[in-house]
């Protein structure tokens, strides 16, 4: 977002502004090639990708992807592409709010659509939590429309901003259930190893 914010007043006069600027594009530069670099590590090093070297330099770029097709590198590439796409929006169609909601429907669309015809993760509850999110950013995006100049009356604003508060509450608090669900799986999980692990020492003694 920054490196955007920075093409918009490129300025060559003195050195702090010429050093800026050269900031600005380098992470542009940087941002842009990462999914390039992303796209080339995952055809290159396909047959590879579940190996303990490749996933110990590399696993977080795809984790819970699965790697037995070529094509689920779209998933972690769309998570990428999607931000920057976001950041030029926020800054370059900052007056066109049709375009700026246009881009978020599309957005959710295309993740829907990739996510539901590649099933590219590990498990279904992953899967399920993707469509989760993805529906409540549907939600809240339709719920912005509602709050601009598009509606002129201002307690109708007010009632749809009061629901927006609720819709991201509701989301997290949603997420919030779901990781510690988790959490006491695992735990449990910890703690039933933990006692096996004693019961067959003291079994030993």
């Amino acid at each position: 977002m920054s490196g955007v914010i920075s093409l918009t007043s490129l300025r060559w006069q003195q050195f702090g502004t010429v050093l800026e600027s050269l900031l600005g594009i380098t992470y542009v530069v940087i941002a842009i090639g990462f999914p390039l670099a992303l796209y080339m590590l995952w055809t290159k090093k396909f047959a590879t990708l579940d190996t303990e070297e490749v996933r110990e330099r590399f696993g977080s770029f795809y984790e819970n992807i699965k790697t037995d097709k070529k094509s689920n590198v779209l998933v972690p590439l769309y998570f990428y592409i999607r931000r920057l796409l976001l950041s030029f929006a926020v800054i370059y169609w900052r007056d066109d709010l049709y375009l700026q909601l246009f881009q978020m429907y599309a957005q959710v669309v295309a993740h829907v659509i990739i996510v539901g015809q590649l099933r590219p993760h590990t498990t279904n509850y992953e899967f399920l939590v993707t469509m989760l999110n993805e529906l409540f950013i549907l939600a809240c995006t339709y719920l912005f429309m509602s709050c601009s100049h598009w509606v002129p009356d201002r307690d109708t604003k007010s009632g749809i901003g009061y629901v927006l508060c609720l819709v991201v509450a509701l989301h997290w608090l949603v997420n919030f259930a779901l990781i510690m669900k988790i959490q006491i799986a695992w735990l449990r999980e910890k703690h039933c190893i933990n006692s096996a692990a004693k019961g067959l020492d003291a079994t030993k003694k």
